[in-house]
């Protein structure tokens, strides 16, 4: 008896598994030619290279409950490629995900149903997808969830060759590696060709195997479009025994199942009509009946049952670092440089008054309380667990700790998995690092899927002084406060940031936490009162004009209108924590109760909360005084932060040097 003779668990033979996987291979053909005609464009030959491994990991591989899909302890399937999705929509509905008539609507507006999946609309996908690159770390971000909650599902992440040229997958790869997911399975679609031509002339990317296993991955490589040697190459997942993550690299042909599609450029992006569409449907038909939605369902769910029971192995992995290895020891070498820095005895410190803890070690300690009544809490670094005072939280709590080394769009994209698996992630490096470099990491991986990941980007505006232009942060707010679902928050003292963090864990969606540098002075002695997002705090009345501030510009702006009130000028103080939302109602009200309104902000006045007020006032049709301070079209220059602050008017005697003259052009 051969093995395809051989009766499975489930009852089919091993010939009728694969003649379902076939017949299904060719309905994602079958129907990618039917919805991309509804949508007058899409990818044929990107879905044609994939059709029989999305056959063999949803009808065969795949732990999924298509009446439960939100089941905790499904796998997770993931596409790098995006691109595809009008493949994989057809086989949800097939599995009863979704009503198969649904996809008539496909890219129409209003529609769930886009080139490129979308979590929040249609049930099955677990995460969007759509810039490439971004996948394979929010995949870590989720494998890392299930060592964390010592579950045993699988995260499979489907590659594009092409895709293999963008520099977070390797960010990503060398996380995994480091970690040792074994949870994790990265499938490349080897089919030889990106938009442009063969990948290996528009940018080779051999030796890809080597290149796996030197960032500490095993790899297995087969024939991409055989599903006989697809279900046995899956069904060795139950049997690994290798620590390591698992690259799959499948070798396909683009285009393949169509003739005059087979390793064609023309076809990545094209529309069949007319003539052509019914050569293509003919070709890949063959004579036989096409393929239906249903057509297999009862031998389908039976199959799928017995599979979803089947054992495998736990999920392992480890966050902790591991000590170098022998040979590169730092052993016998004598230590140069300044001295680490030590913090005060933990036990001696009071969060409302000290005057030396930096708003990094502000943060980081309130995280490490937090932790132990929050158990989804996690904290992720992009090694700067000492720059920003984590250290704290990594060394009470090491098994929720990441440090992802220098590569923070990995680390964002780590955190959407984390977030997307029931964590509540905490990432921190540098405002100039996350809110610019990162900025369209936070915008699709987080804000679009609107993720609970908490952004503390440390060391905004110009505290970072001499470090240069290049660290500065002048621009995160123009360009943070514009992101649909994500919150922007600008905390003044140490009792804001704890404030802030604490709101925070009920708080849905992202956070933008725009944090200082230095020891700032501490605002609020006695606490913030009533805090929550997107109400802001009148800190001081006053009937004359309104000076509206936040964060690191608070302290100076109570000593500048403390200063003109002695001199007889009484200031209404706001403090706009929240720039996103924003309090409009404080903003009117102010207007209409106050001669002036007078913004002040360590940012570009483009962009920022000058310009969010402005926009308010504008709105509103209210004719009054207004006047934006901050750093003009320019780059700060370099220099020591308190000399910064000077030269641009932003401490307090400046602060109050800049009202006084524009409040005299205003009463003359």
């Amino acid at each position: 008896m051969s093995d395809r003779d051989t009766t499975l668990p489930s009852g089919l033979t091993r010939s009728q598994l694969l003649e379902i996987l076939q017949n299904r291979a060719q309905f994602v053909r079958t129907e990618t030619l039917r919805l991309i005609a509804i949508a007058k464009s899409g990818h044929y030959t990107s879905v044609f290279s994939c059709a029989e491994l999305f056959a063999a990991l949803y009808y065969h591989t795949l732990r999924i409950r298509p009446e439960d899909p939100a089941w905790p302890d499904r796998d997770r399937f993931l596409l790098g490629k995006g691109h595809v999705a009008v493949g994989l929509y057809p086989i949800l509905a097939d599995l009863g995900y979704f009503d198969p008539a649904l996809l008539d609507s496909y890219t129409r507006v209003g529609s769930p149903f886009g080139d490129h999946p979308d979590m929040k609309l249609i049930p099955g996908i677990d995460f969007s997808s759509g810039s490439l690159g971004h996948n394979l770390s929010v995949s870590v971000g989720m494998a890392l969830a299930a060592v964390m909650d010592g579950r045993d599902y699988r995260v499979f992440c489907l590659l594009g060759d092409g895709e293999m040229n963008e520099g977070q997958v390797y960010e990503a790869m060398m996380a995994a590696g480091n970690f040792r997911l074994n949870n994790l399975i990265a499938i490349v679609d080897r089919n030889q060709m990106s938009l442009d031509g063969f990948t290996e002339e528009v940018m080779p990317i051999e030796p890809l195997a080597a290149k796996f296993e030197a960032f500490n991955w095993e790899v297995w490589e087969v024939n991409g479009h055989d599903l006989d040697t697809l279900i046995s190459t899956f069904d060795a997942l139950d049997r690994r025994t290798d620590p390591r993550p698992l690259a799959i690299i499948a070798h396909t042909r683009k285009g393949y199942g169509l003739s005059f599609m087979d390793l064609s450029r023309e076809w990545h992006l094209g529309l069949l009509v007319g003539a052509d569409y019914e050569r293509a449907m003919a070709e890949l038909l063959a004579g036989k009946p096409a393929p239906t939605y249903y057509q297999y369902r009862e031998q389908v769910a039976a199959h799928r049952a017995v599979q979803n029971a089947r054992p495998r192995p736990a999920a392992t992995g480890s966050v902790a670092p591991r000590p170098p290895r022998g040979d590169r020891a730092h052993q016998g070498i004598t230590r140069r440089g300044p001295a680490p820095i030590e913090l005060e005895d933990p036990a001696s410190w009071n969060l409302l008054t000290s005057a030396r803890l930096s708003s990094e070690a502000v943060a980081g300690r309130v995280l490490a309380g937090l932790a132990a009544s929050h158990p989804d809490i996690v904290v992720l670094t992009a090694d700067l667990k000492y720059s920003n005072r984590l250290n704290d939280f990594a060394e009470e709590w090491p098994e929720r700790f990441v440090n992802l080394g220098i590569a923070e769009q990995n680390m964002v994209s780590v955190a959407a998995g984390l977030a997307a698996c029931g964590k509540i992630p905490f990432i921190g490096t540098f405002a100039a690092f996350v809110g610019l470099l990162c900025a369209e990491h936070i915008r699709t991986d987080l804000a679009y899927n609107n993720l609970p990941v908490r952004v503390l980007a440390h060391h905004a505006g110009i505290t970072m002084g001499y470090y240069g232009t290049n660290h500065h942060a002048l621009e995160d707010l123009s360009i943070t406060r514009t992101m649909a679902n994500l919150t922007v928050f600008c905390p003044a003292d140490a009792p804001s940031i704890r404030a802030g963090i604490e709101a925070s864990l009920t708080w849905p969606g992202p956070i933008y936490f725009r944090l200082g540098r230095g020891r700032e002075r501490v605002v609020y002695e006695n606490g913030l009162p009533d805090f929550q997002f997107g109400k802001a705090i009148v800190f001081r009345d006053g009937r004359d004009l309104t000076v509206i501030t936040h964060g690191l510009t608070m302290r100076a702006a109570v000593d500048a209108v403390e200063a003109l009130a002695r001199e007889g000028l009484d200031c209404r103080l706001i403090d706009m924590h929240t720039i996103k939302p924003l309090d409009r109602e404080a903003i009117i009200a102010a207007a209409r109760e106050t001669g002036g309104i007078f913004v002040v902000e360590e940012h570009n006045i483009t962009g920022g909360l000058g310009s969010a007020v402005a926009e308010v006032l504008a709105e509103e049709a209210i004719a009054i005084p207004f006047h934006r301070h901050g750093i003009r079209d320019e780059f700060a220059l370099i220099g020591p932060p308190a000399a910064l602050y000077a030269h641009y008017h932003l401490d307090g005697p400046g602060i109050a040097h800049e009202i006084r003259q524009w409040w005299e052009t205003i009463t003359g």
